[in-house]
């Protein structure tokens, strides 16, 4: 699958190892992302990326390592934001991400693999919906 450009069968499987629910693998979402992966050096592109980021034991350290160092402190509201049954970046990692940032909170979506965008979109914007609500307000109340 990863060693060669992609069919629209192999795009359509690979998007369904990424969802939890499979009904949101639309023949829209298959044709698009088979689409983006056939344009000159997408393909490449993302294998550059995938290798760089890690192998098939995990994200790599050399990637995360510089990632906490940078975002200690960072003391500005964030929202993270993680699909329970996400195969790709397992939901543990946003604990890793509420130790280095003071000033986080995390929302662990049911039943979202790592597309939660699209799995659970209502909910999904609900929720940022929320958090910058209450940042907007929280802002207004100490004048920054």
């Amino acid at each position: 699958l990863m060693s060669r450009r992609q069919s629209r069968e192999a795009a359509q499987r690979l998007l369904l190892t990424i969802v939890n629910d499979p009904t949101v693998v639309t023949e829209e979402l298959v044709d698009l992302h088979y689409r983006m992966s056939s344009l000159p050096g997408a393909w490449k592109g993302f294998l550059r990326l995938l290798r760089a980021n890690g192998n098939i034991l995990g994200q790599s350290p050399r990637v995360y390592r510089p990632l906490r160092r940078e975002l200690r402190g960072f003391s500005r509201p964030t929202l993270v934001l993680w699909g329970e049954r996400d195969r790709i970046i397992p939901p543990r990692h946003a604990d890793i991400v509420l130790g280095v940032i003071p000033n986080a909170q995390k929302r662990i979506l049911p039943g979202c693999g790592h597309f939660l965008m699209l799995e659970r979109a209502d909910e999904y914007a609900a929720v940022l919906l929320d958090f910058l609500g209450a940042t907007a307000m929280d802002s207004r109340r100490s004048g920054s």
